[in-house]
């Protein structure tokens, strides 16, 4: 569709799109009626509770977000832990005058 763009081979790419999407989600469907009942609570009480925190998210684990300062950017936590020890001793040196006068 992106080499020819006509009317027919938009048709067809929605098409098959659709059935795709129609396909994967029963797909899905499917695989979640077939989790749900293969599962024993009488002996698989593990796998229930398992399969509850997997859908809660507690175990999830987030990508590390970078850290912008004022003209780059820090990826590595070594440099993210110098930079915030860098800025908290500056803070705390900066209370401890106000106090102090």
């Amino acid at each position: 569709m992106e080499k020819n763009p006509t009317i027919e081979n938009k048709i067809l790419y929605n098409k098959t799109s659709a059935l795709v999407k129609r396909k994967v989600k029963t797909a899905k469907k499917d695989k979640w009626t077939k989790t749900c009942e293969n599962l024993d609570l009488r002996k698989d009480g593990a796998k229930a509770w398992s399969l509850l925190n997997n859908l809660n998210g507690e175990k999830r684990r987030k990508n590390p977000k970078p850290l912008s300062t004022g003209d780059e950017t820090i990826v590595e936590d070594q440099k993210k832990t110098e930079v915030f020890n860098k800025y908290f001793s500056s803070v705390n040196k900066a209370e401890r005058a106000t106090k102090k006068g």
